[in-house]
């Protein structure tokens, strides 16, 4: 079983009762048990990264102070909004002028990795950004009441998500 400790502790300590914070164990396939004091939960896999995920989140969060966060500090996840516009290239190339945004989930990177990771891609899919909307740190409960709750969810796993928003200029 894998236990999580106070703060200051190794997991791999042995611990009183009392200072037994969470435990996790797989207890058979499709099935992890989660133990916090002496309430027991199986969960699914799936269940499981969520909680892993959240306490990861928080952790993160709880770290530091948004005034305090070094450059070198990889943000757990990051939601950036680009404003876009289609690649003067493939204009003269005879494609339609085209505008709009895209919403970029970036996790585990710092705020300018980040950023050039979101460009980057933006970049590659024949856009030009001409503007940075939004770039926050994010928790999933910003997203939990929007289709977006998708690709954050996606981006977890994935490590990046991009989701465009796009028309011809001329509708805009």
């Amino acid at each position: 079983m894998s236990w999580l400790g106070k703060q200051g502790t190794s997991m791999n300590d042995d611990f009183d009762d009392a200072d037994r914070l969470i435990a996790a164990e797989a207890t058979a396939p499709g099935v992890v048990s989660l133990k916090m004091g002496s309430s027991t939960r199986t969960v699914t896999p799936d269940e499981a990264r969520v909680v892993a995920s959240a306490i990861h989140e928080a952790a993160n969060v709880a770290s530091y102070t948004e005034d305090e966060r070094p450059e070198w500090y990889r943000r757990f996840m990051q939601h950036l909004v680009l404003e876009i516009c289609t690649h003067p290239d493939l204009i003269d190339e005879g494609h339609t002028q085209q505008a709009g945004k895209v919403y970029c989930w970036v996790r585990d990177q710092t705020q300018t990795n980040a950023f050039h990771i979101s460009t980057g891609w933006a970049n590659d899919a024949g856009w030009i950004v001409t503007r940075v909307l939004e770039h926050r740190d994010v928790i999933r409960d910003v997203f939990d009441l929007s289709d977006h709750v998708n690709y954050y969810d996606q981006a977890l796993i994935d490590g990046q998500v991009f989701f465009y928003e796009v028309a011809p200029t001329s509708v805009l």
